[in-house]
């Protein structure tokens, strides 16, 4: 018997890019299910990717990716769509099997950097109306379901599915704040190096709190390059040294999974004040590696925090560094004292301990495993609507 057939589209598929991790963790869901025994198979059409992997192939444009035998034998259509990409012009045609979008939400236009970045958001603006030729759309978060809802999609063909953590960061439970000997009170910043991620307010916010806040607290800047935006980098540079913060803010670029994993383990807080945020994977990832975390009230961050961390307007660079100044002069007295730290949350102030059971508990829903359970149920659901019997029986059905 053929398998039931998946077919995966996205304009990019590369490791640590956001939307490509939730399609690498798609293929992984096939496969545990192939090893199960379910007759099923995915394969993932991109313009472009960096895995080598014999399910995936590069197309250049719809038109080629429509002339491929794959795309007619497929049970199942999966957009990935985020940001404008041809391949996801493939969703205005007629074709028999379900046509699924996962909707990743659009960057606004009032955070475009230039006038190219302007241009291709206003383009994936026009594009977000193929949404309404798909089956069923599934968003990533709540935020971007609220969009889509005043965007004019039907609640009937919605559905949210979180996206899950990129790294195992599933950690032993780690040691309370004050348990940190003398090594540097640790603030993590994971994310592109762009204005809209708040890069360059944190640097400034970490002025004040080298002037004002306790000494022995550090800042790793983590990104990847080539995701970046190299004007915001030479913004960066010019202003850790105007700020005078060199010795106390690190650059640290790109990290192999097992190092990012490790410099989430070892942060205290997790900054994150981004001016919009579709879902923000490192943030998940944070607090499932227990930092406290402190982010702007933007896009899905408050959603996903569920107070648990604390907020700052979006742009108010001295509330954000009154949020930070706050959780570290905490964690600083609880070390002082040898006490657990009574934490400032947006919930009110919080024990440590329960602090630490809310957040393991909240992240659960996040989890890969939490992931993996929604997408296998997702499969096996479009598996028994075709009566397993592939295209021919889908579009008898339709």
């Amino acid at each position: 018997m053929r398998p039931f057939t998946v077919n995966i589209y996205c304009g990019v598929f590369f490791r640590h890019d956001a939307i490509s991790n939730s399609v690498f963790h798609k293929l992984r869901v096939i496969e545990a299910m192939a090893r199960d025994g379910a007759a099923i198979a995915g394969h993932v059409y991109t313009l472009g990717t960096d895995y080598r992997l014999p399910n995936v192939t590069i197309v250049r444009s719809a038109g080629e990716l429509i002339m491929q035998p794959g795309f007619n034998e497929a049970d199942l259509h999966i957009h990935e769509f985020g940001i404008v990409q041809d391949l996801f012009n493939a969703a205005l045609l007629h074709v028999a099997a379900p046509k699924i979008v996962f909707y990743h939400n659009i960057t606004p236009l009032h955070l475009a950097p230039d006038d190219a970045a302007r241009a291709t958001i206003e383009k994936s603006f026009v594009q977000q109306n193929n949404l309404f030729l798909a089956d069923r759309i599934v968003s990533i978060s709540e935020f971007s379901r609220r969009e889509l809802v005043a965007f004019g999609i039907d609640t009937d063909r919605l559905s949210t599915m979180h996206l899950p953590p990129s790294i195992d960061v599933d950690f032993p439970p780690r040691p309370g704040f004050a348990a940190t000997g003398d090594r540097p009170m640790r603030i993590l910043f994971v994310g592109r190096f762009a204005r809209a991620k708040g890069i360059l307010d944190l640097v400034t916010a970490m002025g004040i709190l080298k002037r004002h806040g306790p000494d022995g607290v550090v800042l790793d800047l983590v990104g990847a390059t080539r995701f970046s935006n190299s004007a915001t980098i030479a913004e960066l540079e010019a202003l850790i040294a105007a700020e005078g913060v060199g010795d106390i803010v690190r650059v640290r670029g790109e990290l192999s999974d097992g190092d990012l994993a490790g410099a989430y383990r070892a942060a205290d807080i997790f900054a994150i004040p981004s001016y919009h945020e579709g879902f923000c994977v490192p943030l998940l990832e944070a607090m499932t590696a227990g930092c406290f975390p402190v982010a702007y009230d933007a896009g899905n961050l408050p959603f996903l925090m569920a107070g648990l961390g604390r907020l700052a307007p979006v742009g108010d660079i001295d509330a954000l560094a009154a949020a930070l100044l706050e959780i570290a002069g905490e964690i600083q007295a609880a070390r002082t004292h040898h006490r657990a730290a009574m934490l400032p949350t947006e919930r009110g102030r919080m024990e440590e301990a329960d602090w630490r059971d809310a957040m393991r508990q909240h992240t659960q829903s996040y989890s890969r495993a939490a992931f993996e359970t929604a997408m296998t149920a997702f499969f096996a659901d479009h598996m028994a609507r075709a009566g397993n019997r592939g295209a021919p029986a889908i579009a008898a059905a339709i």
